[in-house]
């Protein structure tokens, strides 16, 4: 059953995003497909995402508290593939693809959404870290088509 519900599960198309926080001022960021509005009231919007339980990237936001959200470009995949393999919390990105945001943390430069936020809350009694944050600030390049995730291969998506 485990197999089937995976495999289920792949043929949900979703957007792809970096969540990215700093670690003793090194960037530490993972790739999720798991992102939820919470609330879009423009006066207090928050979203929702999961990571697994021992994630680097989740460490470093329930100790800072501040992170951001990037969801990729259609241009971006190469990004999508390198945040989403297993790493250690010294590894070295590329400075020249991140600016710093409002709040002192990593914006991915080029993304189609960009979103700083603060963690209100972790939900740890599940299998997996629920995340609930409030958005700070955000921005939106809607130019730029979406970077999806279906079927486990990257594409993107042309509604005309």
């Amino acid at each position: 059953m485990d197999r089937d519900f995976r495999d289920a599960m792949s043929l949900i198309p979703s957007s792809v995003s970096i969540i990215a926080s700093l670690n003793n001022s090194k960037i530490t960021a993972c790739t999720i497909s798991s992102l939820v509005s919470v609330s879009i009231d423009s006066a207090n919007p928050e979203i929702l995402f999961v990571l697994k339980k021992g994630s680097f990237t989740g460490s470093s936001i329930k100790t800072n508290k501040f992170f951001t959200l990037n969801v990729l470009a259609s241009d971006q995949q190469h990004f999508a593939a390198e945040f989403s393999k297993q790493r250690d919390l010294d590894h070295e990105y590329d400075p020249k693809n991140w600016r710093m945001s409002p709040s002192n943390t990593a914006e991915l430069i080029g993304s189609r959404v960009f979103m700083d936020c603060e963690l209100i809350q972790v939900y740890e009694d599940h299998l997996a870290d629920i995340y609930i944050a409030k958005v700070l600030s955000y921005k939106v390049d809607s130019t730029k088509p979406a970077l999806i995730y279906d079927e486990r291969k990257y594409g993107t998506f042309n509604p005309n």
